[in-house]
Formats: structure tokens, sequence, C-alpha cells
């Protein structure tokens, strides 16, 4: 399934108007999703003093709620009611961007020595475009998820 995903980003039907507009609504959903975690993480990490990375899972728990749901009905429109299939998929997706986060924020603040909201911040803008094709070609994929539900193959009748 992902192999399928990343050849069609290599591909230049992508590149249009369409995607334009489309980059452009998941800016927008990002932008308020990016709220929702910038202020959980502040809350949990300055705030509450939890440590970085336990504020930063839950941060991203919370927003991934807001940024799937906005992403699926907003940005890619998408009409698919494969919603288990396509919930897996998006956690699969947010898993593999937590890690990366959780990596690069290791990086800023115990290597480097930054601020815990700074890093955060510098995070986000270091994984926007990965979150983007990540889920354009996996969770929001017209060719895994289809609007009509899946079909159980035919059974066989022996004589």
């Amino acid at each position: 399934m992902i192999a399928v995903a990343m050849e069609r980003l290599r591909t230049p039907e992508g590149v249009g108007e369409k995607t334009l507009l489309q980059m452009a609504r998941y800016v927008l959903v990002g932008g308020a999703a990016t709220c929702v975690d910038w202020g959980v993480y502040y809350l949990c990490a300055i705030v509450v003093a939890l440590h970085y990375q336990i504020a930063l899972a839950i941060a991203q728990v919370l927003a991934g709620a807001v940024h799937y749901v906005l992403n699926k009905t907003f940005t890619f429109r998408c009409t698919s009611r494969q919603i288990l299939r396509q919930i897996g998929a998006y956690v699969l997706v947010s898993l593999v961007y937590l890690l990366l986060s959780m990596v690069v924020m290791y990086l800023l603040v115990d290597l480097l020595g930054l601020g815990k909201m700074v890093s955060r911040v510098a995070t986000t803008g270091v994984m926007i475009l990965t979150s983007y094709f990540l889920h354009r070609a996996v969770t929001f994929n017209e060719r895994f998820f289809t609007r009509e539900e899946p079909q159980a193959p035919p059974t066989r009748r022996f004589m």
C-alpha cells in the first residue's frame, strides 16, 4: 500500500491547480491543528511541567483528532466510508510523524539546548511537508479508500 502511494507522488498528475488548492486547505487545517497542538503542549510541558516528550505525545493525539476530521471533510474532501481502515492509516502516518518529531525535539532540546516551546515550534516547521505528503499519499489516497464499502470475495461452490 505504501509503495503504491509513494509511486503516486512521483507522477506529474498531482502538481496542478487542484493540488495547490488542496495544499492551501491543508495549511489552514494545519493552522487549526497547530493551535491545538501548541496550546496543549504549552499547558502540559510548561504549566503542568510534564516531560517534554510526554507533553508532545498528548498534544499530538489531541491535535491529530482535529487534523483528521478537518482534513477528511475539508482538505481532501474524502467521501470514503471505510472509516476504520482510514483511521488505521491515519494512526500509522501519525505514529511515523510523532516518532520523527520526537527525534527532532530530542536534537533541539537535549543536544542543542534550545527551549521546549521554541523547539516545538521549530519541529512543526520541519515536519509540515512530511506530514502533508504522507497523508496525501496514504491516509486520504483515493486508490486505497473509495466511496463504496469493500466487497466480500465471491464464494465458491463445490459440487
